[in-house]
């Protein structure tokens, strides 16, 4: 029987403050999660998963720039729990909030229970990567794995051991099979050994454990090394800058996509300043308050060199890329992993400052800039709200309404198998094939026969001359009723009646 002491030895008021911070990470990822529609990306990743288990890898390998293994996981999560968007996105959100423990378990290996608790605060209220653990994409895993990979990282350079050995092994790999921008944590991890083994020659027992198991992870990820070029050679084609750029990185990192909005620079700039501060501690010897800064002692400025070679491996590497190379996939997404040193670093320079009240208020100042950032994140419509456009039509259309879905069609076919049965649904894709006359000869055939026709038009596609012979179709042929638009993101939706 456990006594009671003995619960009140584990409930320490860390573990306490860290499950009520894991409480609010899933409070903010739960908040919304279902509201807005699935955008292009989210569908694809529907798409990828929906297929039988023994094509999810070959289609990962043939189109596309992400290894299969969260399409694996959504495959079999869709089965359980169905494909509505919010039981589509919650597996994001799962991901999202284990990384909190798993950042309070590294921060508190690497330094102490205070930094582990800070920085798991941070990332908890993080608006980028709650947004992402929004989202019906890979970015929270890769996240999740990283950590759960450097976690074992460091314990196997505190004391090997077969667990450990196996467990890093396992995460990486994982993680390596979840993006393959899990390459660039491999290399930070790599490149410290490298600066152990240089710094000092009594480490080179340490080369000869870590090479058997580097070897390892190749031969696990082998299979999937001979699709990297292919998948490097189809990714996004050469970024904007404004996608690309230090600063856009670095803002989103710390706040979010909300460009120069105050609260987002002034996040920016604390993390900074947070993360360089973590370089020095306080001697109590001093009088003074900043001259009783000094740098590390060796031991902590090693592991502060740890999380700053894990942060410019993840956000620098890419960036040279970018210079060496026309194609890039430096998007902010893909730096998501960059976040976590960037939080650890910012919560040890919260920890080297001496005084209790100006921790608080540095805390105070960034769980308000935060929230301000989250605010506006949760107030504005990220992408298009086909959902109420397709609920708009079930409610007000006739059976036997013909509804036609035009512009976004892979966002569309997803939402046309929300659409009533006894409605035919038809998807135009911009993108078609043919040329402008067949097209309209194909629109010519199918609305044939219907006297009312349901239109759904994404907002962001261009009136074209596509665009345009598709709505000078129905002006010949067709009275408009009614004209819809239900939200400033929403498609647009046209009631066509045909003319007696």
């Amino acid at each position: 029987m456990i006594r009671r002491a003995e619960i009140a030895g584990r409930l320490t008021k860390y573990n306490v403050a860290l499950l009520a911070i894991t409480i609010l990470a899933f409070l903010l990822r739960l908040f919304h999660l279902g509201k807005e529609s699935l955008w292009g990306d989210e569908v694809f990743s529907f798409e990828r998963a929906a297929v039988g288990v023994e094509w999810i890898a070959h289609l990962a390998a043939v189109g596309d720039v992400h290894p299969p293994l969260y399409y694996y996981i959504l495959h079999f999560w869709m089965k359980l729990f169905g494909t509505s968007e919010f039981a589509l996105r919650f597996p994001s959100l799962i991901f999202g909030v284990l990384a909190i423990p798993m950042i309070y378990l590294l921060g508190r290996r690497l330094f102490n229970e205070e930094v582990g608790l800070i920085s798991a605060l941070f990332l908890a209220i993080s608006p980028f990567n709650v947004e992402y653990s929004q989202e019906l994409r890979m970015y929270s895993l890769i996240l999740f794995l990283a950590l759960l990979s450097m976690y074992f990282f460091v314990r196997f350079l505190e004391q090997d051991s077969r667990a450990v050995s196996v467990g890093y092994v396992l995460s990486t790999a994982l993680m390596l099979y979840a993006d393959s921008f899990g390459l660039f944590v491999l290399v930070a991890q790599n490149l410290f050994v490298a600066g152990l083994l240089l710094r000092s020659s009594q480490r080179r027992s340490l080369l000869k454990q870590w090479i058997p198991i580097q070897a390892i992870i190749v031969i696990i990820f082998a299979p999937w090394i001979s699709v990297l070029s292919h998948q490097a050679s189809s990714a996004e084609s050469i970024v904007s800058i404004s996608y690309a750029n230090p600063i856009t990185l670095l803002l989103n990192l710390a706040a979010g996509r909300l460009g120069t909005y105050y609260p987002t620079v002034a996040l920016l700039i604390l993390f900074l300043g947070l993360a360089v501060f973590s370089v020095f501690t306080y001697r109590k010897a001093a009088k003074k308050a900043f001259r009783g800064y000094t740098w590390e002692d060796r031991k902590n400025l090693a592991t502060v060199c740890l999380l700053f070679v894990w942060f410019f491996s993840v956000f620098g590497l890419p960036l040279l890329l970018l210079a060496l190379v026309s194609k890039t996939f430096t998007i902010a997404r893909y730096v998501i992993v960059a976040s976590a040193p960037l939080f650890l670093l910012a919560a040890k320079g919260i920890r080297n400052i001496n005084y209790n009240y100006a921790k608080l208020a540095v805390i105070a100042v960034i769980v308000l800039l935060s929230a301000a950032n989250l605010q506006v994140y949760y107030a504005t419509t990220q992408y298009d709200t086909t959902a109420d456009a397709v609920n708009f039509v079930n409610e007000n259309a006739k059976s036997g309404d013909l509804v036609i879905c035009f512009g976004n069609s892979l966002v569309f076919l997803y939402y046309s198998l929300k659409i009533r049965p006894d409605l035919t649904v038809e998807v135009f894709p911009t993108n078609y094939s043919k040329t402008l006359d067949e097209y309209m000869k194909d629109l010519a055939a199918d609305t044939n026969g219907y006297t009312r026709v349901w239109v759904v038009h994404s907002l962001y596609e261009p009136r074209d001359a596509l665009t345009t012979a598709f709505f000078d179709h129905f002006e010949r042929s067709y009275n408009l009723v009614s004209e819809s638009l239900l939200l400033p993101s929403s498609p647009e939706v046209y009631l066509y009646v045909q003319r007696v």
